[in-house]
């Protein structure tokens, strides 16, 4: 069981490294500066240089001074696409090498969630909220809420 938290864990961190690293990738592309990649909450573990680590690994920042619109809209899609990527990648990866190991099993399953979530722009201060605008909040929980059911049932259901 322990193993298995820890296994999320991991895989919690290393979705929102890539997806934070998703948004950095595009801002050092477009060569719009930024300050600091945030992975996690809660207390601060470490930091090595632009890079910081919390001790909770689900969820990121990256912090840049206010972008245009057409070159936040670059940098936002950045993020969104890395994790649609890496989604993807980690689900094939995981139904078509044999090897299903629950570490692929939870980077493709909080991938697409960490990308849906994403997306919503009911979600204050997700990248969806940045891109289409801020909408009724009330809708957009009981959409994710009825997507994270499904997808935590799938996951209870479906063990590598």
């Amino acid at each position: 069981m322990a193993a298995e938290l820890a296994t999320w864990f991991l895989a919690g961190f290393c979705v929102s490294l890539f997806h934070e690293l998703g948004h950095a990738t595009a801002a050092r592309f477009l060569r719009w500066p930024f300050a600091l990649i945030r992975i996690g909450v809660g207390p601060l573990l470490f930091r090595l240089g632009a890079l910081e680590i919390r001790v909770l690994p689900f969820g990121g920042v990256i912090r840049m001074p206010e972008p245009p619109r057409a070159t936040a809209t670059i940098i936002l899609w950045g993020g969104l696409l890395t994790s649609a990527f890496t989604g993807t990648a980690f689900t094939l990866a995981f139904f078509l090498t044999g090897q299903q190991f629950l570490f692929l099993f939870a980077v493709a399953v909080l991938s697409i969630v960490g990308f849906v979530f994403n997306l919503d722009p009911g979600i204050p201060g997700s990248d969806g909220h940045h891109l289409f605008g801020p909408r009724p909040k009330a809708r957009a929980w009981a959409r994710q809420g009825v997507f994270l059911l499904i997808l935590i049932t799938i996951a209870a259901i479906y063990k590598p």
